[in-house]
């Protein structure tokens, strides 16, 4: 229960931190990796202290852009009861802000 809640809470907030990026750049990022280099500080300091990318599970996140929104899915790395457990969330574009 605890992993699901943190999860779901980190998928929310990474969420936002794609929109807030889509609002400087005008798209979404292509990767993760273009999010953390192409935003302000402001945004990457958003995800730094929400643990968006770092979870004490040590999950892996991955993104996907598509052509009116993103799909984020977290899938568990450690933990003989969670390792594999997955979680997806789509959102349409701007979404994530409502």
């Amino acid at each position: 229960m605890a992993w699901t809640d943190s999860t779901q809470a980190g998928i929310k907030h990474l969420a936002a931190a794609i929109e807030m990026y889509r609002a400087d750049h005008g798209s979404y990022p292509s990767s993760l990796e273009e999010l953390l280099e192409g935003t302000t500080a402001e945004v990457r300091d958003y995800i730094d202290r929400n643990r968006i990318l770092n979870d004490k599970w040590r999950d892996n996140y991955k993104y996907q852009p598509q052509t009116n929104g993103f799909v984020i899915t977290v899938t568990a790395q450690t933990g003989w009861f969670l390792k594999g457990k997955r979680t997806e969330r789509s959102y349409r574009r701007g979404e994530a802000l409502d």
